[in-house]
């Protein structure tokens, strides 16, 4: 593969294969530190969608790993959620995000998944049901986010469908 790569750059002298996507944050860290900030605020908007995606995908792997009181049913269903998460909301999302600017102070780069979290990782709920119903508000909360987005740029349609249907899933078999 690196011989063949080679080759097509050397072919193709000005050939970018990847985007010129630079580190960022949509906060400043709470520890401190440097990090360069998303400042485009519909770059920032995706970037906290994919954030609640990675926040709730790490919530169900939680449930999934630990499967307090979950049947097998209910354990495959988790894990289809999860997989459903990663491929159908998160990677669409990061695809997104590295072709939107991170802002004015940053030129012709672009932004990617932050993985930020809003909540400190306390995600086992003790009860299955509140979890489950807690998880899939959490989904059609960011299937709504999500819709406005669509308004915005019709890439984000998939991303709907997706999260609608983890919600569903989880509401459904919450009982």
């Amino acid at each position: 593969m690196l011989n063949e790569y080679l080759q097509v750059k050397e072919n193709a002298p000005g050939l970018e294969v990847t985007r010129p996507v630079l580190p960022v944050l949509v906060r400043p860290p709470e520890t401190g530190g440097e990090a360069d900030l998303i400042t485009d605020p519909a770059t920032a908007r995706v970037a906290d969608l994919c954030n609640v995606a990675y926040e709730m995908l790490l919530h169900v792997l939680y449930r999934l790993m630990s499967h307090i009181d979950e049947s097998a049913d209910q354990i495959g269903i988790l894990a289809d959620v999860a997989v459903g998460l990663m491929t159908d909301v998160i990677g669409p999302l990061a695809d997104i995000l590295s072709t939107m600017p991170v802002g004015p102070e940053h030129p012709g780069r672009t932004a990617g998944v932050t993985f930020e979290l809003f909540y400190q990782p306390d995600y086992l709920l003790p009860h299955r049901k509140a979890a489950w119903l807690v998880g899939a508000e959490l989904l059609a909360d960011a299937a709504t986010t999500a819709q406005i987005e669509m308004r915005r740029d019709r890439r984000f349609e998939p991303i709907v469908t997706a999260l609608r249907s983890q919600a569903e899933a989880l509401r459904e078999n919450a009982v």
